[in-house]
């Protein structure tokens, strides 16, 4: 069970490794290098940033990251459900609207 592995370099300057390829078990398997190019293999998950934004700017931030995502706002002393839904983002707001609890999917 040999891994074998070789780089490509960049056309222009010979330097910068493009991609990696490995031989695992007699197929080939690229591995991008994320100093190559800027990599963003998962979504965005949580937005610190948003805490203490009222809920029409938070969510507009959230669907520009998120465009497919569903947002349920959760006024104060409101109960939710225990599920786990990565297609949700709850915004837990206070009296004066403004997000009080870091949102984030689920």
């Amino acid at each position: 069970m040999a891994e074998e592995s070789k780089e490509s370099r960049h056309p222009q300057d010979g330097k910068a490794p493009i991609q990696q390829t490995s031989r695992l078990h007699g197929s080939d398997v690229i591995v991008a290098k994320q100093d190559d190019f800027e990599m963003n293999a998962s979504p965005k998950e949580a937005w610190p940033e948003l805490v203490g934004l009222g809920v029409a700017e938070a969510e507009k931030r959230i669907k520009k990251d998120r465009p497919g995502i569903h947002i349920q706002v959760v006024p104060p002393d409101h109960f939710v459900t225990m599920d786990f839904d990565v297609g949700r983002v709850r915004l837990y707001i206070d009296s004066s609207d403004k997000i009080a609890k870091l949102p984030r999917t689920g």
